[in-house]
């Protein structure tokens, strides 16, 4: 049996690395969930469209791009998207690459989140809104969309901790994430066990941060809660709204 000496230490002396790591990693995690959850709206809206040329265009690029593996899909991006559009390969540095291919992948996966969250939406909401005057747009942002991200937000949550996962691929485009400092670290400490005990615990906790954070989204979002978020707000009073269209005054003095 051979013996080993743990040299906790190195994980100390290393710690500033370390946290670098994890900033770059949530800071390219939270600058793709974003653009992924917006692209992924518009996608969703295709995907729901009663235009079937938008239907099929959003259905090809959801199963096209979750047909390929994301590592591909960066490689392509960062070695092949400069040529392609003729862009200089210095202005377009490893980070944007990152970004694009995380958004470009994780865009897909989230239209179907938040398609679902629309489809979960009884048809009666959006009927009973337009039926008291309410225009599309404002049935669509004050009464079903809200709806729908309360049903998309565990699902959206989900897909966040896969994107903080995904984003160790990034690294081997030189992007210094946290699988890559570890990495580095090992090949310069040769302390794979203690750096890669550090690396996972540091991914748990982003996990387990995640995991509140839609914890929090969630109960806000409960309709029995008054909460004051913005989109709460939103809801509450397009309900009101609603409620002051359909009752009819009981007087008939008052009509």
């Amino acid at each position: 049996m051979i013996a080993y000496d743990f040299k906790w230490d190195a994980l100390f002396a290393n710690g500033d690395l370390l946290r670098a790591g994890l900033r770059y990693t949530l800071y390219l995690a939270t600058v793709s969930m974003v653009l992924a959850t917006g692209f992924g709206l518009v996608l969703a809206l295709m995907r729901t469209s009663r235009w079937w040329p938008l239907r099929w265009l959003a259905t090809i690029y959801i199963n096209v791009v979750r047909g390929v593996p994301l590592l591909v899909l960066l490689f392509w991006i960062y070695f092949g998207l400069p040529l392609f559009l003729g862009v200089d390969p210095a202005r377009f540095t490893n980070f944007r690459a990152g970004v694009v291919a995380l958004t470009v992948f994780h865009t897909a996966f989230m239209a179907e989140v938040i398609r679902a969250g629309l489809s979960a939406v009884p048809a009666g909401q959006r009927e009973a809104a337009l039926s008291v005057g309410m225009s599309r747009p404002r049935a669509f942002t004050s009464i079903i969309l809200p709806q729908a991200i309360r049903v998309a937000v565990p699902a959206a949550g989900n897909d966040f901790v896969g994107m903080v996962k995904d984003t160790s691929l990034v690294g081997i485009i030189g992007i210094f994430e946290l699988y890559r400092t570890g990495q580095t670290l090992v090949s310069d400490t040769f302390l794979p066990f203690e750096i890669w005990t550090a690396v996972s615990l540091l991914y748990i906790a982003i996990v387990f941060l995640i995991d509140l954070m839609v914890h929090l989204i969630e109960r806000r979002l409960r309709p029995s809660s008054r909460a004051r978020s913005v989109l709460a707000r939103r809801r509450n009073a397009a309900i009101d709204d609603v409620v002051r269209r359909i009752t009819v005054p009981t007087n008939p003095a008052m009509q």
